[in-house]
């Protein structure tokens, strides 16, 4: 005699059908594990095995792994301890653990279902102080996941395709009281959490509201169900919610008395449920007790769209050919702390499941350096983050100085803000000519914005009237180089230089390139490219920098005037930031003249 507990799909690989793996304990005892593979195409027995470890074993669980293992597990007789053997798809067995949390009680409905990581998860309690659930891998590693210090037991753990939903609980002796439903991502991090109290599910009047299962539509939408344990029946209470947690449908049945169902979703979002009752649902005044088999929509109309009257006959199915070969298993206990420094807490106390997390954001001190770029971090493990400059990343580098700030979001909603100052000390250095060209022997005054504290040093120092200082004056009479280097009172240097020109009499050709654009897609000065006064002049290069002199744009041996060859304001494919930008570049004129400039250029948004 054996009692089933659990029935899993196995795909093996190279087979077009699944079979099945059948989890089961002794009837009345429940104890031991019995492991059966029936073949999907014809009903067969596979396999079976009887495993029996050094301690004696009961309520044996199965799940079937991504990588197609079978893991199955059982509780020691006094919650002493859970007990996990992994078996390949032959039935051989792989490994076995045993292990126990101190103070910890594994419930007999224990669920497991597969990870993401080719393990299982199983749920435990302890006493009325919290809950959780932990994983075990597929090389038999345990790792503590979660745990609540509110006493909820999760009854069930069913995967989504964002993560995965707890129907839970209150506890054993509190099931009257409510239940709750959490929905976490891949990570376990909560997305959304409801308590479900018994006014909530009609009738409002249960003794107690248990055996909870949650399952997920295509569309997202869940479906719960639990039973209500009423004086003299037993109600099976539906719910349904949105994918974002709103309740949309909450509907019971009258007076059914069913017990223990399981609920499994179909390809075209229709369920299947199955489980026993002492009367039929809609005919409340028929009480004999039979098993049931149902399918509904969407509607979950209970008594119109569920018929739980069967018609299977009086078929007798044996299993007397079970070929169970016995594995004796002796494996040394494994303790977990009770709580690791990695662990983390849960509190449903506001209707939320929320990690402990250090709810903190810190930039860190304000930043003073000579030059950019420099990079802000937000950390990691938010659930969204916010940059004043627009960013959603938890890092990025600015290149100017000013405040910038950072929201970000918890996964439990909580949101946090904070703001750091950023000074780029290096000097700010530009070179300016009230004229350039000129014609020979005219004056030209060269300068660069001023700030107290700050050296000056103009190069050739023989061709200006003032070396040392941020204004001066140059009468040239050939295209002459001028280069000024700037210190502050923190050491911080920067450097610029600049090409005058002299304008020949009979010179009628040249080139130029704006002082300013605005790449805004509005069709006026969106693109920086050289104008000519001759269409026949040739660009040999066309150079742009950012102020640290990094490259931003190049184009090589191209005609002038053609702003399909220009900039249009963007770097690595990411709009640049409004500031001044330097330009080399240098022309063939039709005579065969080359004319060199080197200027800024201020880009506006």
């Amino acid at each position: 005699g054996l009692y089933m507990e659990d029935i899993v799909e196995l795909n093996v690989p190279g087979q077009d059908w699944p079979d099945m793996i059948l989890g089961m304990g002794k009837a009345g005892s429940y104890f031991d594990i019995h492991i059966v593979r029936i073949s999907g195409k014809d009903g067969s027995v596979v396999w079976g095995r009887e495993i029996i470890p050094s301690q004696a074993v009961r309520f044996s669980k199965a799940a079937v792994t991504s990588d197609q293992k079978i893991i199955a597990n059982a509780i020691y007789l006094g919650n002493a301890g859970m007990f996990y053997i992994q078996l390949d798809e032959n039935g051989n067995n792989l490994w076995a653990r045993s292990f126990a949390i101190p103070g910890a009680e594994f419930s007999a409905t224990s669920q497991l279902e597969t990870d993401i990581d080719g393990g299982v998860i199983t749920s435990y309690a302890s006493g009325v102080n919290y809950t959780g659930f932990f994983s075990v891998d597929n090389n038999g590693s345990i790792q503590l996941l979660n745990r609540s210090s509110v006493h909820y037991i999760f009854r069930s753990i069913t995967k989504t395709k964002e993560g995965y939903l707890f129907p839970s609980i209150r506890s054993w002796t509190e099931r009257g009281r409510d239940l709750a439903l959490i929905k976490t991502d891949k990570d376990f991090n909560t997305m959304w959490a409801k308590t479900i109290d018994p006014a909530m599910a009609t009738p409002s009047s249960c003794t107690i509201c248990d055996w909870p299962k949650a399952v997920e539509k295509a569309d997202g939408e869940i479906w719960h169900y639990n039973t209500s344990y009423l004086p003299g029946f037993v109600s099976l209470n539906f719910l349904k919610f949105s994918p974002a947690g709103q309740l949309l449908v909450s509907k019971s049945t009258s007076e059914a008395n069913v017990f223990i169902p399981t609920m499994f979703s179909l390809p075209d979002d229709q369920f299947i449920m199955t489980g026993y009752t002492t009367r039929e649902v809609c005919n409340p005044t028929s009480a004999s007790e039979k098993g049931f088999l149902a399918v509904f929509g969407d509607d979950i109309d209970v008594c119109e769209t569920i018929n739980i009257t069967p018609s299977i006959g009086n078929e007798t199915i044996t299993f007397s050919d079970l070929p169970f070969s016995t594995v004796s298993i002796s494996v040394p206990a494994f303790v977990m702390n009770p709580m690791s420094t990695s662990s983390q807490l849960i509190n449903l106390s506001k209707n939320e499941l929320c990690s402990n997390q250090n709810e903190v954001i810190d930039l860190g001190p304000d930043i003073q350096t000579c030059s950019g770029p420099v990079v802000l971090n937000a950390g990691t493990g938010f659930a969204s983050y916010k940059w004043s400059t627009g960013s959603t990343t938890p890092e990025i580098e600015v290149f100017s100085g000013g405040t910038y700030s950072v929201t970000v979001t918890t996964a439990c909603g909580t949101i946090l803000r904070d703001t750091i100052d950023v000074t780029l000390k290096a000097p700010v250095i530009e070179i300016s000519a009230d004229k350039n060209p000129l014609k020979p022997g005219d004056i030209v005054e060269l300068s660069t914005p001023a700030f107290p504290n700050q050296l000056y040093n103009w190069q050739p120092a023989a061709l200006v009237n003032n070396p040392a200082a941020p204004i001066v004056t140059s009468v040239i009479t050939a295209d002459t180089w001028f280069y000024l280097t700037v210190t502050d009172s923190n050491g911080c240097v920067s450097s610029d230089s600049i090409l005058i020109e002299i304008i020949n009499e009979d010179d009628t050709v040249d080139i130029f390139i704006p002082s300013a654009f605005s790449p805004n897609n509005d069709g006026v000065n969106d693109v920086l490219f050289v104008m000519s006064t001759s269409n026949e002049a040739d660009v040999n290069y066309f150079r742009i920098y950012n102020r640290w002199g990094q490259l931003v744009f190049s184009v090589e041996n191209i005609p002038a005037n053609n702003r399909k060859y220009g900039w249009n304001g963007t770097f690595k494919s990411e709009p640049s930031p409004m500031d001044s930008y330097i330009y080399v570049a240098e022309a063939t004129l039709p005579d065969g003249r080359r004319i060199f400039k080197k200027g800024s250029v201020t880009l506006i948004r």
